[in-house]
């Protein structure tokens, strides 16, 4: 099966996969190869449908480190992947048929995004960083460059400075997921702070091997992926926020807020909030559509023909 997946892999690439991506689907592989090993089963004419449901039924009975069992949504990406490369497979007539054809994914349960904060929450939080270190405004433009325009973790450290339009108000972003390239725009305020950053405080980062990203670490390389994530959390800490924040928290927190205006007229289309975080259909925005509390009490009071009674006994 490894040469067969090594084809596989290559088609991916030639059609423009990204190496991130790539890898993505290499590591998701690995589990299903190891399952057929374990079965004996050394060739894709080995495996049927009732093949992938026992592979099903293997994932759902493994535990994580955690001694618990893993996510609906973890066990579908190991099963799809698996079944993206049987299609590859049949598609190029090494198997017959497909088997993964029928064989249904877990159900997941819809939930809403946890811990997404609130306006005030997010004001506590831009105000961390000490704006009069050099890291410092680093970091308090990053936390306004991700709040701003949504983007994700992967997304803001790529950014090359060819990539900044001021005077446009926009960032490009390359090769994002599923290797789309989108423009965002950026809000006023972040481009105020990113203006003063590229003219003001980043020279003191750059070193002579110094390459061209907007954000540059103490040493003048690419920040890494770990180090924003525990600085974020750490000016969570300092601002008294209790919720488990991440850096994807304040794309969701974006998103949310988009999305729930104070007036109608400030809320943006969901189509336009599909564009800004670069899905690719509106299904992926579900979780954010889903009204809080806040809002069903705002529309209970304004509807129910009860609310509107002047006189209560």
């Amino acid at each position: 099966m490894d040469p067969l997946v090594e084809r596989y892999l290559r088609h991916l690439e030639v059609l423009g996969y990204s190496q991130e991506t790539l890898l993505s689907h290499r590591w998701r592989l690995r589990p299903f190869l190891a399952y057929l090993r374990s079965q004996g089963i050394t060739g894709p004419e080995g495996v049927t449908s009732a093949v992938l449901r026992n592979y099903q039924t293997f994932l759902f009975g493994q535990v994580n480190a955690q001694g618990r069992q893993n996510m609906a949504s973890y066990r579908n990406n190991l099963l799809n992947a698996a079944k993206s490369l049987l299609k590859y497979l049949y598609q190029e007539e090494v198997i017959p048929e497909d088997p993964g054809e029928g064989v249904e994914e877990a159900l997941e349960p819809r939930k809403m995004p946890r811990n997404i904060l609130s306006e005030k929450e997010m004001e506590r939080l831009l105000a961390m960083p000490d704006v009069h270190t050099v890291l410092g405004y680093r970091d308090r433009v990053i936390l306004e460059v991700l709040y701003s325009t949504g983007i994700r973790r992967a997304e803001l450290l790529n950014l090359r400075l060819a990539d900044v339009d001021l005077e446009g108000g926009v960032l490009r972003i390359n090769a994002g997921k599923w290797n789309k390239d989108r423009m965002v725009p950026l809000g006023k305020i972040a481009g105020r702070f990113l203006r003063h950053y590229l003219s003001k405080v980043r020279p003191h980062l750059v070193k002579a091997h110094t390459e061209d990203f907007v954000f540059l670490s103490e040493q003048g390389n690419e920040i890494s992926k770990s180090m924003i994530g525990i600085r974020i959390k750490a000016y969570a800490k300092r601002a008294g926020i209790e919720k488990d924040i991440c850096v994807h928290t304040l794309r969701a927190t974006c998103a949310t807020h988009c999305l729930r205006g104070k007036k109608r007229k400030h809320q943006m289309h969901p189509r336009h909030l599909m564009e800004l975080l670069g899905h690719s259909s509106m299904e992926s925005l579900n979780p954010y559509l889903q009204v809080s509390i806040v809002d069903l009490k705002e529309a209970h009071s304004r509807c129910h023909p009860r609310e509107k009674e002047s006189k209560v006994m």
